[in-house]
Formats: C-alpha cells, structure tokens, sequence
C-alpha cells in the first residue's frame, strides 16, 4: 500500500509539475517521496503537497528540481504554528531550497546553537532535507512561545530575523523589509492553496 501511495503522488506531482512549466522533477523526488508521513497522515499530506506544489508555480528564481522535495517534506514536517506554506516560503527567501546554502545550516539557514543542538549537525542538514525542516520547525515553535511574541507571526519572524533586536527598535531595516517580504510570500501560498481546495 505504501508503494502504490508513492506511485500514486508521483504521478500526481509530475502532472502538476508539467502543467506548470515545462520541465519535469528530477529522480530526487522519487527519493524524497520515501520520506512522507505515517500512514494515518497520508490524506492530510497528499492534500498539502498537491495545492502547495501548485502554489509555488508563482515563485520565481526556484530550481524545479528542489521544489517537489521540499514541499513534501514541509507538509510532512509541518505543525499547527509552523505550517507547511511559512516553511516554503521562508525556505525559498533563506536558500531558494538549496541543502548547502551558507552560512547557516540547510535549506531554512538555521543556526543550531539556537535551538540547543551542537554545531557540527549543521553538516547534517545540509545533506538531509528532513532534519533540516524539522530543525526550522523546532525554531519556529520555541519563537512562537516566547512572550514577547505570544504566537504574532510579524513579531516570531522579526526576532528570528533580528534577535532580541526585534522588540527594541533597533533591528536593520533592511531586516524588516525581508521580513515583510517572507510574510507577504508566505501568505500569498496560502491564499493560492485555498482557492486550489475550494476549485
């Protein structure tokens, strides 16, 4: 059953994939479909790739060859405060979903010291895609948590951005303007993957 799902998913990303622009996901999604969720979520996930995958058409400067494994494993990854939209777009605005991106770590530029893991397990996500997403969203909930951002998806992206100079006024403003950027991308894969599920 687990392999015809992954049949199934393929086919479908490689309809939408064509359908969107010419050219056609690389082998590396066959690898990256290995890496879905647990069964009971499958319904959920296929759900979220589908409109996601075809939400990112609208992205520009994207590799095709890194956008299906990436929104797989985002929708795979995702939570209630760090949803699989936020992870695309604050992906696409860190790395362009490139695993080897510097100087942080991984395709969402983590830094490991900031959710209490050692440095060398940056070398690990730049070569894992799910770790990677999955430190990202270990990042984002314990920003949500603080109380100075008390849930606020501005104020968690301004700290994430800016630190503690998020909520003193002294943050770059060229660190605000990404900010605003990432926000309006994120929404705007939101707003595409409503109108595809209501369609």
């Amino acid at each position: 059953m687990q392999t015809l799902f992954k049949i199934w998913l393929f086919t479908i990303l490689a309809t939408a994939h064509s359908a969107a622009e010419p050219s056609h996901p690389s082998a590396n999604l066959r690898e990256e479909l290995t890496r879905v969720a647990n069964p009971a979520a499958w319904p959920q996930t296929l759900a979220c790739v589908i409109h996601l995958y075809a939400a990112t058409a609208d992205l520009p400067d994207t590799d095709p060859t890194r956008v299906g494994p990436m929104v797989i494993t985002a929708c795979a990854e995702a939570t209630l405060k760090a949803r699989a939209a936020l992870l695309v777009a604050l992906a696409w605005g860190e790395s362009r979903f490139d695993q080897r991106a510097q100087p942080l770590c991984g395709v969402l530029q983590v830094n490991p010291i900031d959710i209490n893991q050692p440095i060398g397990v940056c070398a690990t996500w730049r070569t894992d895609l799910q770790l990677a997403v999955h430190a990202g969203v270990i990042e984002i909930e314990m920003l949500m948590a603080d109380h100075r951002v008390a849930g606020d998806m501005r104020k968690m992206l301004l700290y994430r951005a800016c630190g503690n100079k998020a909520f003193n006024g002294t943050c770059d403003a060229k660190k605000y303007a990404w900010v605003e950027a990432a926000l309006a991308r994120y929404l705007q894969l939101e707003r595409a993957m409503t109108k595809r599920a209501a369609s």
